[in-house]
């Protein structure tokens, strides 16, 4: 029998996708808006993972996470890749745009970092291109096997998970102290396949267990609001403190790591407990559909990542926005907006009616028929 959906959890998931969404569309990333954008869009995926966590036996978490995540990767990097070279070598409308050269992109693809940085014990000798947002799936798929590692091994030990948040804390300072972007300490670059990332997303798998392990969260409106509060000033603090250089998880980029870990923590606080709370409050009423629609924007959100990448890195809207509405800065930036969830919500109808595409986006309830020689003994 198929597990219930939690629908905070999908309205917590939209949330998200919206924000990376309006993030990529902005002027300016290194403003307030940027800041507020950026510091907890892709970190409340993995703390959003870390609180659905339960312990799996190895060799399936693997090919599961092969399945929903690598094989989504593979596909709309492979668009993305194809797309670019036909662009390179026809004649198209100035609507669509190639990401680079065919060679170049592929090096993108294999190596599924999330910005143009040098790779690490070669200096600055070898630049890998980034391949954009979908570097989050490469990096989740490293974080969720490390994490379930260290759970598995310790959790069921006295104060084990505690000695777990204390080694990804750990890790994910070592994941911001490789990269090239500080000046106290000279390193070489990024760890290929965005194992930066995946260093500084495993302290968040942890929170998100801690913040499922805390009950009074989740049991007392009066705790769980009086935390929103002091959780959303705290955030909203950090993004001013980061208005000009803001969290990059994909770059493992942060003007000061403490105090964006503890903007990006703060606004995963914020959106977990305030989406549970919400529905909680409109259960019951007619309001609870709009909840749900969002929920089912929120149940498709790799669908959205995925094909709002393709969209952003192959078409230029602004050929039929910008030059033809004129708008203020803010409102275009709110067409573009309203323009990509758009996009987003053809892509959703579109993969749900095409079934190869069903199996690629929805693999967990459309599995390939190969799939279902594939036995694993329970764990």
């Amino acid at each position: 029998m198929a597990k219930k959906r939690i629908l905070w959890i999908d309205v917590v998931r939209a949330w998200g996708m919206l924000f990376i969404i309006w993030g990529h569309t902005l002027k300016v990333w290194g403003s307030f808006q940027g800041a507020f954008f950026f510091t907890v869009n892709v970190p409340i995926f993995f703390a959003l993972s870390g609180y659905l966590y339960h312990p799996q036996k190895f060799i399936k978490q693997i090919y599961k996470l092969i399945c929903n995540l690598l094989l989504p990767y593979v596909f709309t990097a492979s668009v993305m890749v194809i797309g670019s070279i036909l662009l390179n070598h026809i004649p198209h409308w100035g609507a669509l745009k190639s990401m680079g050269s065919g060679k170049e992109l592929v090096k993108a693809a294999v190596f599924g970092m999330g910005g143009s940085t040098p790779l690490i014990g070669v200096g600055t000798k070898i630049i890998m291109p980034e391949i954009g947002a979908i570097w989050f799936l490469i990096a989740l798929f490293w974080a969720s096997i490390v994490f379930n590692a260290l759970m598995k091994a310790l959790d069921s030990k006295k104060d084990g998970f505690w000695l777990v948040g204390v080694i990804t804390l750990i890790v994910c300072y070592v994941g911001f102290w490789m990269t090239p972007y500080h000046n106290d300490i000279k390193t070489n670059g990024e760890l290929p396949w965005s194992l930066n990332a995946a260093m500084i997303g495993l302290f968040f798998l942890w929170f998100g267990q801690l913040l499922k392990r805390v009950p009074v969260l989740w049991r007392s409106k009066r705790i769980g609001g009086m935390i929103i509060l002091v959780a959303t000033m705290i955030y909203l603090l950090v993004c001013y403190y980061d208005r000009f250089n803001h969290f990059g998880m994909a770059t493992a980029f942060a003007s000061n790591w403490t105090v964006s870990l503890i903007g990006a923590l703060s606004g995963c606080v914020v959106m977990m407990l305030f989406a549970y709370w919400v529905e909680k409050l409109v259960t019951g009423t007619k309001l609870i559909k709009v909840l749900t629609s969002l929920a089912h924007y929120g149940q498709a959100s790799l669908v959205v990542l995925c094909f709002h990448i393709m969209e952003l890195s192959l078409v230029n809207p602004e050929v039929f926005i910008g030059h033809v509405t004129h708008f203020p800065a803010a409102a275009d930036t709110f067409t573009n907006v309203l323009y990509r969830i758009i996009v987003s919500l053809i892509a959703i109808w579109f993969v749900k009616r095409v079934p190869f595409l069903r199996k690629v986006f929805f693999n967990r309830q459309n599995q390939f028929k190969f799939q279902s020689r594939i036995k694993f003994a329970n764990s």
